[in-house]
């Protein structure tokens, strides 16, 4: 409140610093209107002068001087805009001189000629500087005494020095009055210009919030309407959604909502390529309309909501593991150690045995905390563009390497322009983990098959690194990301969960495609990066 006082103090304070200017568009607009009314004045009194001369309009005070002046000020009104804004005072002077010399050719200041004195002195006001407007209300209060000594001279009936000096004194009165008014409405006018200004930056900054929001958020009508919905929301459905009908899936969540409003949101598979969201319901009150009322929806990722509850967890856990599996450590040295000095000494075959079996499960042990450690020392990714055919062509040369029979992988349908955002060691790691998987348990006659793609509606690039093993049981689908679950006797259970916590860090997904309607074998990882423009740390 205090910062919004000393903002409108400022600009009061600039619009005073600066002779009280209005803006240039309003000062330019009300001199435009002050000049058509000059020159309607101007040709209205000639009209009248030559009405009266030839007796149409009876009027005997309208006389042949009358006319002249007249027939004088008309094209002098037509001209006078055409002079510099510099000397725009000279227009208001020659206004007064005219009118003044029509008031003394009629019969003097009980003429209604008067009045239009005040107009004049009052648009100076206006249009110029405070100085300026009482110099013209200066000038006319001494042409009217002036001309009131002039009719004293030649007219002697006709003088009243009362009513020039009360018509003086009006003229500094409307100056004085117009000059307030006139600054109130500059302050007003800056003030609203500048909350203009606030208002259609905080909308921008709505706009660049709600847009960039993960959340999908549409707002509709009590018909249904959908007035407007933000990209997120947009991308979960394969129409436009605004000025279109609320989805049937979501008129009936909101039908259920309304019956019970206080039940655990309900969970929508909106489309088969996007994961399943989380609906929520809020009013909208309109205080502008209170009659119209509103519903904002709020689309969710659950996966998301769930991984970020596991993450909470497992942040504490993996501090913990890591301190156990740094103390584990040491013993099971001591343990290698004592086994190897045994094994010198000892060449019994059945002692032999027995301490194979301790150095397997030792490396074995080893091999857990290895995994564990780097969990909980894995660093911050730092992605970057890469062409993901050539990085899938390097990560088929390093199986190859490693001796692993490569030939039964092929890379098929990878558009060679397409680029991902990630980490490239990161996504080499994941690559290899996968396709290492594949090769390991579905089987000798395995096939591998690498795609990728871009979703029409999302723009997201995807990877999907499929066999056609025997697949996945129902079972083991439901643990398979979970951390230390695996099916092998001497797996270690945290390579599929650290890919997919490797993507996570890239904002990409890692998911396991659900099985085909008819029961094809084989399995399917799917990759689904973020979008390659997108920046993030």
């Amino acid at each position: 409140m205090c910062h919004h006082t000393a903002d409108i103090t400022l600009v009061t304070k600039k619009v005073i610093g600066r002779h009280h200017k209005m803006d240039k568009t309003t000062r330019h607009t009300s001199a435009i209107i002050y000049n058509v009314y000059r020159q309607l004045l101007a040709a209205i009194l000639f009209a009248l002068a030559l009405l009266s001369y030839y007796n149409i309009l009876p009027n005997q005070n309208l006389n042949h001087s009358f006319l002249i002046l007249t027939a004088i000020y008309f094209p002098t009104a037509l001209l006078i805009p055409l002079l510099p804004q510099k000397i725009e005072l000279t227009g208001f002077i020659i206004d007064i001189a005219f009118l003044i010399l029509m008031i003394h050719s009629t019969d003097g200041l009980s003429e209604s000629l008067t009045v239009l004195t005040l107009v004049v002195v009052a648009a100076a006001n206006i249009l110029l500087s405070m100085r300026l407007g009482l110099l013209v209300a200066a000038v006319a209060t001494m042409s009217v005494i002036g001309e009131q000594i002039w009719a004293s001279i030649t007219f002697e009936s006709r003088s009243s020095y009362t009513a020039a000096g009360l018509l003086g004194m009006a003229f500094f009165a409307v100056s004085v009055l117009v000059r307030q008014v006139s600054l109130r409405l500059q302050r007003s006018e800056a003030i609203s210009a500048k909350q203009e200004r606030d208002i259609a930056r905080l909308e921008e900054l709505n706009h660049q919030i709600v847009s960039r929001l993960r959340t999908g958020i549409i707002v509709f009508d009590q018909n249904f309407q959908v007035l407007t919905a933000n990209p997120a929301a947009q991308r979960l459905f394969d129409h436009t959604l605004t000025d279109h009908a609320l989805p049937n899936e979501l008129k009936q969540a909101f039908s259920n909502w309304k019956t019970v409003p206080y039940n655990h949101p309900p969970t929508l598979k909106l489309s088969p390529q996007m994961p399943a969201m989380l609906v929520n319901f809020a009013h909208l009150h309109d205080k502008v309309n209170a009659e119209e009322q509103l519903t904002l929806v709020f689309l969710e990722d659950e996966a998301r909501l769930t991984q970020e509850a596991q993450h909470l967890k497992l942040a504490s856990l993996g501090r913990m593991s890591a301190i156990i599996s740094h103390e584990i450590r040491n013993p099971l040295s001591a343990i290698q150690h004592a086994t190897d000095l045994l094994a010198e000494e000892e060449e019994n075959d059945s002692n032999t045995k027995l301490f194979d079996i301790i150095r397997h499960h030792v490396k074995r042990v080893n091999s857990i905390i290895g995994g564990i450690l780097d969990l909980s020392r894995r660093q911050q990714s730092k992605s970057e563009k890469l062409n993901l055919l050539e990085q899938l062509e390097k990560a088929r040369q390093h199986l190859e390497h490693q001796a692993q029979d490569c030939s039964r992988i092929r890379i098929v349908d990878v558009p060679s322009n397409m680029m991902v955002r990630f980490s490239e060691n990161q996504l080499q790691q994941i690559i290899q983990n996968l396709v290492g998987n594949a090769l390991r348990h579905a089987g000798d006659q395995v096939n591998i098959t690498l795609t990728a793609g871009v979703h029409e509606r999302s723009e997201l690039p995807w990877l999907k690194i499929r066999d056609d093993g025997k697949g996945i049981d129902k079972d083991t689908r439901e643990h398979l990301f979970e951390p230390f679950f695996t099916t092998v006797h001497n797996g270690t259970g945290l390579g599929l969960f650290l890919c997919r916590e490797l993507c996570e860090s890239n904002q990409a997904l890692l998911e396991l495609e659900p099985e085909a309607p008819d029961n094809t074998p084989g399995t399917s990882f799917v990759i689904t990066f973020a979008h390659v423009d997108r920046q993030f740390q």
